[in-house]
């Protein structure tokens, strides 16, 4: 019965070994800002990483917003902000 009590405990430590060295891992690239900073920078500055972003966002403002509204509202809006413009 010992027998397998330690070859349970053995794989049960094989396999969480793996995921704590990733949660260490994780835990202090993330939450160290300034590493954090220093790792994700040169992505920012990325031509092709801004496109990507700038195209992602782009698709989804064109699915998720109602053009002709909102452009309406913000002529009128604009209109509105104008001075002499009547409210």
């Amino acid at each position: 019965m010992r027998g397998v009590f330690a070859v349970l405990l053995i794989v049960i430590g094989c396999v969480l070994a793996p995921l704590a060295v990733v949660a260490v891992w994780t835990t202090e690239e993330v939450t160290n800002t300034d590493r954090y900073v220093q790792n994700v920078a040169p992505l920012a500055r990325d031509p092709a990483v801004q496109n990507a972003v700038v195209d992602a966002v782009a698709h989804l403002g064109v699915r998720h917003i109602d053009m002709p509204v909102t452009s309406r509202r913000v002529w009128q809006a604009l209109q509105a902000a104008q001075p002499g413009s009547e409210q």
